[in-house]
């Protein structure tokens, strides 16, 4: 997060260091999440299994929207730029032949 506003590019492999200790923290904290919902029951509702369920759908869901441009699959442009966070319109740098 030091650098999330940085106007430097970051690339994946800046972040590779990293990856094994965000994802064995994400699993410590949605453990403990999770062994609080014994005593969280709310009118029948676990409130942190939930939340841990559907933190867990959001992380499938976006594995599989930026699976295709992770593996390298063959997309057009507007594939493509449809699954970046902003539009690249106006950064042509990427695609030498804008409109296309």
């Amino acid at each position: 997060l030091p650098w999330i506003l940085s106007p430097r590019i970051a690339f994946e492999y800046h972040f590779f260091p990293n990856l094994s200790i965000i994802v064995l923290a994400d699993a410590v904290l949605l453990q403990r999440i999770w062994n609080r919902a014994g005593k969280a029951v709310i009118a029948g509702l676990s409130w942190p299994k939930l939340t841990v369920a559907v933190y867990m759908a959001a992380v499938v869901a976006a594995f599989a929207f930026w699976f295709p441009i992770v593996a390298d699959l063959p997309e057009t442009w507007s594939q493509w730029d449809a699954r970046m966070i902003t539009p690249l319109e106006g950064n042509n740098w990427i695609n030498p032949h804008p409109g296309q």
